[in-house]
């Protein structure tokens, strides 16, 4: 039997996050950094140490929601299909993350909307609609949670949008200033690694409230492999 404590793993999962952050802000505050180690380490930077963290982060958070999601259905509860959608969308994030799948809005949309300063990385507007029509429609689901499980997800959500569209959003307009030689690369390096400690933080919240609702409420989970 393996043992589970959701504040053991959080613990690590904090202890992981803040050494990631201080080798990045390390690596960006240096004068002259080996290229390589800020090409593995900097959080502003894709497929490297970071990027694999997090993406593996948001795969266990889909994971664990499946988990539950199949522990909901066996004893006959409710909202297992919000569940399995809560889970596949941390699936996409987890994909999103290494891919850079939203990123490919950025063109269309600012071409089609014209858009500049704060809304420059043009896919926080699709963006910021997927967040308010998914909330909307977990509104039930959100409210059957329990108490201390519902301040968690609010918590951790609230963590990760702030990270992943409102420092976003602050970002662009400094990566547009940046572009035309009105702003220094270490302020625009500053809100990456920001933006990237809320983004983790948020998804170190998700894992602890899963984990801690599966303790409330499945407390044993047990796997059979059946022959064909």
């Amino acid at each position: 039997m393996v043992s589970i404590s959701p504040a053991r793993v959080t613990i690590v999962l904090i202890l992981i996050v803040t050494v990631l952050m201080a080798i990045s802000i390390a690596t960006d505050l240096a004068p002259d950094p080996p290229l390589r180690l800020k090409e593995l380490f900097s959080v502003g930077r894709e497929s490297n140490v970071p990027t694999w963290y997090s993406s593996a982060s948001m795969l266990i958070v889909s994971g664990l929601a499946w988990l539950i999601g199949a522990a909901r259905k066996q004893a006959g509860g409710p909202f297992v299909n919000h569940w399995r959608v809560l889970s596949l969308v941390f699936l996409f994030f987890s994909l999103d993350d290494t891919a850079m799948i939203h990123e490919l809005l950025t063109n269309p949309v600012r071409d089609a909307l014209n858009t500049s300063g704060l809304l420059y990385f043009a896919w926080v507007i699709p963006g910021a609609i997927f967040v308010v029509l998914f909330v909307a429609a977990f509104i039930p689901f959100l409210r059957h949670l329990p108490r201390r499980t519902l301040i968690l997800f609010l918590a951790g959500g609230a963590t990760f949008v702030a990270g992943a569209l409102g420092v976003e959003a602050i970002n662009a307009l400094l990566y547009e200033r940046w572009e035309q030689g009105m702003m220094s690369a270490a302020v625009y390096n500053s809100l990456t690694d920001l933006e990237e400690l809320l983004e983790m933080a948020g998804i170190v919240i998700f894992i602890y409230a899963l984990l801690d609702y599966l303790s409330q409420t499945v407390k044993r989970i047990d796997l059979v492999f059946e022959e064909e």
